[in-house]
């Protein structure tokens, strides 16, 4: 197995949709997700102080022996075909952000 020293997530927020169908919509499982007004925990589930403020789902590209901008390019590539999806959680207050760490 070729060990990464890298990584590519997918963050989405937005003030007040659930971001389910977001994960479905890539056909990727999401890393981490909660709506807003659900009360906050640690990645590892501990609970913390209070509610969050916006709903958020952050998901992990499977890295694969590709390099960095083939990985983006197969992300776009499903990105692209939900243009309609994407451009209605934009237009409401969503926010993308494509993270490579």
């Amino acid at each position: 197995m070729c060990e990464h020293y890298y990584g590519i997530s997918f963050r989405v927020t937005h003030p007040s949709k659930d971001l389910s169908t977001v994960g479905p919509k890539l056909g990727i499982k999401p890393f981490r997700l909660w709506k807003v007004g659900d009360p906050r925990s640690t990645p590892k589930g501990d609970k913390l102080e209070g509610l969050y403020a916006n709903s958020y789902i952050c998901i992990r590209l499977q890295l694969e022996d590709l390099a960095i901008p083939y990985q983006i390019n197969n992300f776009l590539v499903k990105f692209n075909n939900q243009t309609k999806y994407w451009n209605d959680l934009a237009s409401s207050g969503g926010k993308f952000m494509l993270v490579i760490y």
